[in-house]
């Protein structure tokens, strides 16, 4: 008996243990997309392909470091956090829990949208849940990258390393929290992944304006 013996086995009982199944997997309720190979593997263009059958499509985790570039006709899309299924008519948009968000990024995100005439007025729904990128993470991101040398990550910058951590830590300020801007406003917010003084926020600062 050879080593590949139970390949028989499995092709034999294989039928009969997923035969009854064959009806549920045909009618899936949901598709997940996943890129295993750290970005860039062309998500964008297969999403766009997918929610033309899809009622909902939903950005699930991640942040603003990567784009999905997506044409319609000669226009060209960029969006870093809004789903794309957003530049079909009438798909439901949902940004998960699971992404934080950079507020301004956002907004310019929707201003392109808007200056397109894609109308998403009650088509893009955002969780309560989702935690924000602050400037102070952007702060903590570059200073940590210029700590580690030549061992830096190659982050983007952009802060989602550490409101990760923050979001880990429960620390961070979530969507429902600007609901409440008084008691956010007596929040103490804390930043356990570094210790970043006046002075160091200053020559930051400094270097990149857009962090003032």
């Amino acid at each position: 008996m050879t080593g590949t013996w139970w390949l028989g086995i499995l092709s034999r009982q294989f039928p009969k243990v997923f035969a009854p199944l064959a009806g549920v997997f045909r009618f899936m309720a949901n598709t997940i997309l996943v890129g295993a190979q750290w970005g860039d593997e062309g998500k964008g263009k297969i999403i766009d392909v997918l929610t033309e059958s899809a009622d909902l499509v939903v950005r699930s985790q991640g942040g603003s470091n990567a784009g999905h570039t997506v044409w319609v006709g000669d226009k060209k899309y960029v969006l870093h956090l809004i789903p794309s299924g957003i530049l079909r008519r009438g798909k439901q948009c949902i940004i998960g829990n699971g992404v934080v968000i950079d507020p301004p990024g956002l907004v310019h995100e929707l201003d392109g949208l808007k200056r397109h005439k894609v109308n998403v007025k009650g088509r893009l729904h955002i969780s309560d849940k989702a935690h924000l990128v602050m400037p102070y993470h952007v702060v903590l991101d570059e200073l940590a990258e210029e700590a580690r040398g030549s061992q830096a990550i190659g982050t983007t910058g952009k802060g989602i390393g550490p409101a990760y951590t923050d979001k880990a830590a429960r620390t961070g300020i979530r969507a429902a929290d600007l609901a409440d801007v008084e008691a956010l406003l007596q929040q103490q917010v804390l930043c356990p992944s570094l210790d970043v003084t006046g002075q160091q926020e200053a020559d930051l600062a400094q270097r990149n304006p857009q962090h003032q």
